[in-house]
């Protein structure tokens, strides 16, 4: 009986494989907030991750003119898959870009998370 609940309980934990979530969510409520999250989610990878950046970029929404700034985190996940996320108020969101091209991850996030209208104009990240 107590193997059976160990098998199940580790079945359980294995097939659990969704992206990791912010772990201080209250920051994301107060406003302007982007770059204090993507921080928060950076610290909060640091043992699930080899590799998660601060990106930080500009954009223009085409429609209005009107230019903006926003900060993301930047990560792969799960370790040894060459799979992109990218966090920000919205969620994770998968991204096809290399990962030393941070106006290319900015761009992509931007147009994954139906945000067409934004036209980022230059992107770096943290340091």
């Amino acid at each position: 009986m107590k193997n059976s609940i160990l098998l199940i309980a580790a079945l359980l934990m294995i097939g659990c494989s969704t992206t990791p979530k912010n772990p201080e969510k209250y920051v994301e409520w107060e406003s302007n907030s982007c770059l204090p999250t993507a921080i928060t989610m950076r610290h909060g990878l640091r043992k699930s991750t080899k590799w998660n950046q601060v990106l930080m970029y500009q954009y223009t929404n085409l429609k209005t003119g009107e230019i903006k700034g926003h900060a993301i985190c930047a990560y792969m996940y799960p370790v040894g898959q060459n799979k992109l996320w990218t966090y920000d108020y919205q969620g994770s969101t998968r991204v096809r870009a290399k990962i030393d091209d941070p106006l290319m991850i900015a761009q992509l996030s931007e147009v994954a998370r139906g945000r067409l209208y934004n036209q980022v104009s230059n992107a770096e990240f943290l340091k």
